[in-house]
């Protein structure tokens, strides 16, 4: 098989050549796919210009991750981590901008609204507001006012670990 897939990778080398075009052999990978387990992890020994290309076993291709089985599980994974990561990121921003502005689903204004049974916030004080949060509550109290609009990395980390929903 590497026969066949090195002379014909040499005739599309001869062809580029002829045109000022060239193969990137640090973008180009070699992949197998077999409909026999054996040969799944099988590794090509392709080579162009006398370099030897990097086998994968999930090569990318036009974004999309290609495993051998073709069941797009490793891509649909990756995936799938980027949007809970960017979830996190747009529960942190909610919580920022709620923080900064005041607005928000806060005990006190809840209560007011009948949508909160008691406006007291779980440290004891009566009333939950931004405020109360921002310079005194002990639970859920950001490291420091300034940092909610300079975001620096102690006030990142906060916003990563806090379980602070309002």
């Amino acid at each position: 098989m590497e026969d066949g897939l090195n002379r014909d990778i040499g005739i599309l080398a001869d062809y580029l050549q002829k045109w000022p075009l060239q193969l990137s052999v640090g973008k180009t990978v070699s992949a197998a796919y077999h409909l026999n387990n054996r040969e799944a992890k099988r590794e090509l020994d392709v080579f162009v210009d006398n370099k030897h290309l990097e086998s994968q076993q999930a090569p990318k291709y036009l974004g999309v991750r290609m495993d051998w089985t073709l069941s797009f599980k490793q891509h649909l994974e990756e995936v799938k981590a980027k949007v809970v990561s960017k979830e996190k990121t747009y529960q942190q921003w909610t919580l920022l901008n709620r923080l900064r502005t005041g607005v928000g689903r806060f005990k006190s204004p809840m209560k007011k609204w009948g949508l909160a049974d008691s406006a007291a916030c779980e440290c004891g004080e009566p009333e939950q507001t931004a405020e109360h949060i921002i310079t005194g509550c002990p639970l859920y109290s950001p490291p420091s006012e300034a940092g909610l609009f300079d975001l620096g990395p102690e006030t990142r980390a906060w916003l990563h670990d806090t379980e602070l929903a309002i």
